[in-house]
């Protein structure tokens, strides 16, 4: 069942009257605070529909992110915070990270040093 189906099926409960909050819950099997919510958007008139574009804004413009792109490309030993306080503090490293993630550009790991085997380090 999707949200939507859900916020619906609420909808029709409580604008019946017939049952509370808590039993509306308990038996559609539906959280009470989504219950609580529709309940509060529906006393204050909000729609109950998801307004398209009302997700996370984009604070990043194409400029910074082809520069961020840029740098990770010819120094890729930077951070992601280090990329970060480079954008002039427009975007935090979880922003840098999901603007790679969104050009298929994975950061690779640091390269791992093998550990010295127990004869070299007997001999030594």
């Amino acid at each position: 069942m999707t949200q939507y189906e859900k916020k619906e099926i609420v909808k029709t409960l409580l604008q019946s009257g017939k049952l509370l909050p808590k039993e509306i819950s308990v038996n559609c099997g539906i959280s009470l605070p989504t219950v609580h919510n529709v309940k509060r958007r529906l006393d204050e008139g909000v729609p109950l529909s998801h307004q398209k574009g009302a997700g996370r804004t984009n604070n990043l413009r194409s400029s910074i992110k082809l520069s961020i792109l840029h740098r990770v490309r010819c120094k890729p030993y930077l951070s992601l915070r280090t990329l970060a306080s480079r954008t002039g503090n427009k975007a935090s490293y979880q922003t840098v990270r999901r603007a790679l993630k969104n050009k298929s550009y994975n950061k690779p790991y640091p390269v791992q040093i093998p550990m010295l085997s127990e004869k070299i380090a007997c001999t030594a």
